[in-house]
Order: C-alpha cells, then structure tokens, then sequence
C-alpha cells in the first residue's frame, strides 16, 4: 500500500483518544501507522506500542517546538504528563500553553497533520513514485548467522541486492564494532577480518571514524538497472577485540527484510536476550534497562528474529545480557 498524509492524520487520532499511545489496542492501529512502523504480523503488543512510539517521537523531532509538545502529550509519547485520559492531557497543555482547552485542540489538531506530513515525507524521501528506491542500489533480503563463543564471536552475511540504476560495479559497505575499553590506540581496518565467500571480491578496505569499518565489494561484472546479486561475507573480529553484546542492522539504505540467528555456545548463555526493532543507535549501547520484547533462547542455545520494511538509519536486531 502506499501511506497517505490523511491516512496517519485519521489514524493518529485514533491513537490520541483514551490511554494514547501507552494504553491503545495493537487491532486499532490502521494500515499506514504499520506501514510507517514497520509493523510485523507477528509482533507482540509491546513490541508494536514501541515501534509506534520510536517512530512517532523520531518524526515529530523535525516539528515546531508548540507543535511537537501538543503532539506528544496527546499521545502519551511524553514522561511529563502520564494520564489515562486525553481530557486531562489537553488540561496539563493549557498550563503550558496559557491558553484555553478549545485552542489547545486546535493545536494537537495542527501537530498530528504536521506529524503525519513529516513522517509520510520521511518515508517519500527514500522512494521515488513508482517504488523506485532512491539509492544506486538496496536489499532486497539480508540473512546473518552469529556465533557467540568463548572468546570470539563470528558472523556470517548472505545479501540480495537489488540495482536502481544502471552500470553498478561495486558496493560500499559498512560495519560498526564499538572499541573495547581495553584497545590502546586507534582501530585499524586490521582489526575487523572480512572474507568474501561467494558474489564478489573485496578491494578496499578503511576506517570511516574511530570505530565504523568501511570496505568496498567489487562485482563480478557491471550490473544494470532491475538486476538483482546475492553475496556473502564472513565477518570476525581480531582475538583482542571484545565485541559489545548485540548485533543489529542499521541500514544506509532501504532494507525490504532483514533475518537474524543467534547462536550461543556452551558456557555463553545469557541471562537475558531481548529484541531491538527500530531503535535509535544510541540506545543499542544505552547500559539502562532495555525496550523491547525479552526472547529466550531455544533448547540448543538459538534465538530468531525477523523483520521488514527497516527504516534507515534505525537498528533492527538483538541485544543480551552475558
């Protein structure tokens, strides 16, 4: 489907009535809202009340500081004012405002239109009309296996991708590995071991700042627009270096699907493993509790996940506690 301005604007104020966004019935959020959010059949409640709520509160940043209050407020999506019911809601924004109850509807009014415009646009701005992707190229489907182990940890990478545009010869990639405390000096592209197991020869390989580990995939042959190539990587960092406890994907591009398989090995079973959907990326290393649906791991130490539509730029994956 493609998402409409008025379509958010009537969904979005359904999710302001009652409780807001906090206490609203997952089967009363509309096709857009799922659409924006990247709103999974099979998602849990919770899961799905935070991926409306990272979205919204990302969306609304780019708002009008009186716009962005009202907004947020009427729908529960600030600390501030916690009430079960809109009434009261618009009460503690008439404090704020200094102006009467009709005028601050008025105003959560503007700010759910303005909301809707800024998130339909945030989505239009990585496609093209026609459903072309705004990029010279984007996954179609990515599949990772991790292995935890003691003390190294490894991952594989198989990738689709599809070409927007024609004479496409090479990939630029990218993968973040946070520095262990214990790393005297700077990283060196060294220090991540890429190996490219079918699709592709890797030729450059370098650091994009203190910790994100840039390297270019050369294809077998120019491709043009509408093909499709799959690759693989094998991806494992030094021995000295200790990986933080998660793996996710924040995409620089549209990323249609996105599958994720964790493997703990024996001794490395976490005491919790809990799933991150379209998070901001500073919130993966946040060391305060974590939102997102707890997941245990199966009988022989896996734990899945899966998701579609990634918004780029938020991460998508799993985080645990050793």
């Amino acid at each position: 489907m493609s998402t409409t301005v008025d379509g958010l604007t009537a969904e979005l104020k359904v999710v302001r009535k009652g409780r807001g966004l906090r206490g609203i019935d997952v089967h009363d959020v509309g096709p857009n809202l799922r659409e924006l959010c990247g709103v999974l059949a099979e998602d849990s409640p919770p899961v799905v009340r935070d991926k409306l709520a990272r979205r919204l509160t990302a969306s609304a940043d780019g708002l009008p500081a009186d716009l962005r209050l009202a907004v947020l407020a009427a729908l529960s999506l600030i600390p501030e004012v916690d009430s079960p019911f809109l009434n009261e809601r618009v009460q503690w924004l008439s404090g704020q405002f200094q102006r009467d109850s009709r005028t601050v509807r008025r105003k959560i009014d503007q700010g759910i239109t303005a909301l809707a415009e800024a998130a339909a646009s945030g989505m239009a701005s990585t496609a093209l009309p026609g459903g072309t992707v705004n990029a010279r190229w984007h996954t179609r489907h990515l599949r990772a296996a991790v292995v935890v182990g003691a003390p190294r940890i490894e991952s594989f990478e198989a990738r689709r991708v599809h070409v927007s545009e024609d004479g496409l010869d090479e990939l630029d990639l990218a993968m973040t590995v946070p520095a262990p405390a214990s790393l005297s000096g700077t990283a060196s592209p060294a220090d991540l071991g890429v190996d490219v197991l079918f699709g592709g020869r890797l030729v450059a390989k370098h650091m994009e700042s203190a910790d994100r580990f840039g390297f270019h995939l050369r294809l077998p042959r120019p491709l043009r627009a509408g093909e499709e190539h799959e690759f693989a990587l094998r991806i494992k960092p030094a021995p000295h270096w200790e990986v933080e406890p998660h793996y996710v994907c924040v995409p620089k591009y549209p990323c249609d699907r996105f599958q994720l398989s964790v493997r703990f090995a024996a001794g490395t079973m976490p005491q919790a493993v809990h799933l991150l959907a379209g998070v901001f990326q500073r919130d993966v290393d946040d060391t305060g509790p974590v939102v997102g649906e707890a997941v245990r791991p199966d009988a022989v130490g896996e734990v899945h996940a899966q998701f579609r539509d990634l918004t780029p730029g938020l991460a998508y994956g799993l985080r645990w506690s050793p």
